[in-house]
């Protein structure tokens, strides 16, 4: 485009913003903001929510409040750009304030300002009260109808909290039907406040939405202390087909099926203790601290 001489405009501008932002390019980032600065373009909203969007997402708040600062115009995108870049770098507290800020100037906020309120400010900062207080906000004062991306949030809200009856409470009582990342949010509850027998059945319910999905398997098992739910799980997984990590697609060999796993060819002495210690290992890459288990 620039060998042939073509001129960018607002809308390239804003296209290869987005991407540096994708790519957290931010020193390409920077180089576009010097072109568009010497263009011309810097006072367009959409130029100006670019480039918000693109130094938030790249983590430096600073400079991404220089061009907040000078827009001549702002709207929910704008706030929204910065509030979401504050969630970014951990600063709940500056994000609220901002989104108080944001209504007391008149700018409407819309859904997306909503998911980064409820969970990722709320959420993290372990603001109950005002995560409730601003969904509820949504329908009575916005007149916003919550999706499925809200009600995972309030989910994952009340399931922080410890407030895991709640969670399912609200599950049951959604006007959309939930999916399995809704109920798969509660379970990672669970498992925080190490509460099995609740797991149990969400487990199943989330296996039932979404059955051939290996990393649910490989996160339930650890966690679960029921000899017939472990049983009930390995035989889902032996009837789905669904292969734990470390296994590759089955090979025929002297007119039999077989497994083969990746890396050394030696024979294992008890496969089954190597897959759990397989798993351990995966989960222990999260963060998760597992119990002993077996697969049957």
């Amino acid at each position: 485009m620039q060998q042939e001489g073509v001129e960018p405009d607002p809308i390239t501008f804003v296209g290869v913003l987005n991407a540096c932002a994708h790519l957290t390019a931010i020193e390409e980032g920077r180089l576009i903001h010097e072109w568009i600065s010497q263009s011309g373009f810097e006072s367009d909203v959409f130029v100006g929510n670019s480039l918000v969007d693109m130094y938030a997402k790249c983590g430096s708040m600073e400079e991404a409040w220089a061009v907040f600062d000078k827009m001549p115009a702002r709207n929910v995108v704008s706030w929204t750009a910065m509030i979401l870049g504050h969630v970014k770098c951990g600063q709940g507290d500056k994000a609220l304030e901002l989104f108080q800020k944001m209504q007391q100037e008149g700018t409407q906020p819309d859904l997306v300002t909503f998911v980064a309120v409820v969970n990722a400010s709320c959420s993290h900062a372990g603001l109950l009260n005002e995560g409730l207080c601003y969904f509820d906000s949504m329908g009575f004062v916005y007149n916003i109808s919550a999706t499925l991306e809200h009600c995972s949030c309030m989910v994952d809200l009340l399931g922080r909290a410890g407030h895991l009856q709640d969670a399912e409470d609200f599950i049951n009582q959604m006007s959309c039907e939930p999916d399995a990342a809704v109920w798969r949010t509660l379970l990672g509850a669970c498992r925080i406040h190490d509460n099995v027998e609740m797991g149990e059945h969400v487990a199943k319910r989330v296996l039932e939405l979404d059955p051939g999905n290996a990393a649910d398997y490989v996160a339930l098992l650890p966690n679960i202390n029921t000899a017939a739910v472990k049983w009930d799980l390995n035989t889902h997984m032996h009837q789905q087909r669904i292969k734990a990590p470390g296994f590759k697609q089955s090979t025929q060999q002297r007119g039999r099926t077989r497994n083969k796993r990746k890396g050394p060819t030696t024979r294992p002495k008890n496969r089954n203790l190597q897959l759990g210690g397989q798993v351990r290992r995966n989960l222990q890459l999260f963060g998760h601290v597992s119990v002993p288990f077996y697969l049957f």
